[in-house]
This record gives structure tokens, sequence and C-alpha cells, in this order.
């Protein structure tokens, strides 16, 4: 092989295991954001679980909790079908309902 070609056949080697060197990188870098992100979903949902937990206690020592105040269960749906009339949740955003249904439900 000439000078030239060897030159050249190293240079594309180098670069050729570079690059692979790069790919195994980042490939490791998205994995531990990707178990990093699950961690954090994981946290968050047991978050989420202690604080329903806690405000279906909070309903179990209150039977006669306004339905406003009640967390989102069969109990709470039971009592505002017994009231008979419509029920509007003040913790629910009615200002945007278009971006939690969509455009769609106007058309």
């Amino acid at each position: 092989m000439s000078p030239d070609k060897l030159t050249l056949f190293n240079s594309l080697k180098t670069n050729f295991f570079e690059d692979e060197r790069m790919k195994a990188f980042e490939q490791e870098l998205a994995e531990k954001e990707a178990l990093r992100k699950d961690e954090e979903r994981q946290e968050q949902f047991s978050k989420m679980n202690d604080k329903r937990r806690l405000a279906m206690e909070a309903m179990k020592n209150n039977p006669n909790m306004p339905i406003d105040e009640m967390p989102d269960c069969p109990q709470k749906l039971e009592k505002i079908r017994k009231a008979g009339e419509k029920y509007n949740d003040t913790q629910f955003d009615h200002e945007y309902e278009n971006e939690i249904y969509g455009d769609a439900i106007y058309e």
C-alpha cells in the first residue's frame, strides 16, 4: 500500500473508532437520563399516592365532608348523583376547558 493510501486508511480507521466511541458514550448518557427520568416518575407517583391516601383518610374521618373537598373516588360520585343537580367541580379549571378536552369538542 502506498504511503498516501496508508495515511488515508489510518485516518479513516481512527475516525471510525472515534465515532463508535462517541455513539457508545451518547447511548450511555441517554440510558442514564432515561433511568433518572424513570426514578423521578416513580418518586412523583409515590408522592401522589401518599397525597391521595391522606385525602381518603381525611374523607373517612369526616363523613360530612363537602363534595368539593373530597378526592375523586366512588363515594364522591355517589354523593354527586344523590344530590340530583348539576355539579361543577371547583378543582377543575373551567376557563381552559379546550386545553383539557381539545378543540374537537367545540366543533
